[in-house]
């Protein structure tokens, strides 16, 4: 799943295009944590009222990647530590690819189908 960042990605579609950032896995964390009753959505309902920030989704795939670095490297479920040092250079590197897709508009579009 690390490589590659393929828990971002949830195959292709019908033309053969990827899906990027759009795994069930990826989606279902920005909506449990994001988006359930009393969560940050709700104190912020200006920022998350009409589409999923692609801040919060790069977050996210920053967050789904330190929980599988730590259970790759024991093999069991764990709490990890999510330090600065560590991921902020994959959060910038999310950000830089989210940036990417934003420049293709078919995969724009299919990204903000969330």
């Amino acid at each position: 799943l690390i490589k590659g960042a393929a828990f971002l990605r949830d195959g292709v579609d019908n033309e053969g295009s990827m899906n990027n950032m759009v795994h069930p896995a990826l989606v279902t964390l920005v909506m449990d944590f994001f988006y359930m009753p009393l969560s940050v959505s709700s104190a912020f309902p200006k920022v998350f009222s009409c589409k999923v920030p692609r801040v919060t989704m790069c977050l996210a795939a920053t967050a789904l990647q330190a929980a599988l670095d730590k259970y790759t490297q024991t093999g069991i479920q764990q709490d990890c530590q999510f330090k600065y040092g560590t991921y902020s250079k994959i959060f910038a590197g999310y950000l830089d690819m989210q940036h990417q897709i934003d420049k293709n508009p078919r995969h724009a579009t299919k990204t903000w189908e969330l």
